[in-house]
């Protein structure tokens, strides 16, 4: 298990992440400022999914996480989709430290 926890600007956010990063010992866990605004940052993990390549498992949740993802960016809510984006960004990104043999091929 990796958590990826997105890090607020300023000092006080710096304290908070090591804090975070102090409370889970024992696991992999990482900070990094978020860059771009939530709808540039959800554009990879939309792109996949305007293409099929995306797959839900079906749970009483879904439909929650559908809704809000039709409404993206102008729902009243989007705190899923932003936990998505990062979860699916961390995954594509260089150096993501899951086994070669989990990894998602690059041929997108």
């Amino acid at each position: 298990v990796v958590i990826s926890i997105p890090q607020d600007p300023g000092q006080a956010g710096k304290g908070q992440a090591l804090d975070f990063v102090r409370m889970l010992a024992g696991w992999i866990a990482k900070t990094s400022p978020e860059s771009g605004d939530k709808v540039v940052r959800a554009n990879p993990f939309a792109a996949q999914t305007n293409v099929g390549n995306v797959l839900i498992l079906r749970e009483a949740w879904n439909s929650t996480l559908i809704s809000e993802a039709s409404a993206f960016p102008l729902g009243m809510h989007d705190d899923q989709v932003d936990a998505i984006a990062r979860a699916f960004n961390e995954l594509m990104s260089v150096g993501s430290p899951l086994p070669d043999d989990l990894k998602i091929p690059k041929r997108w």
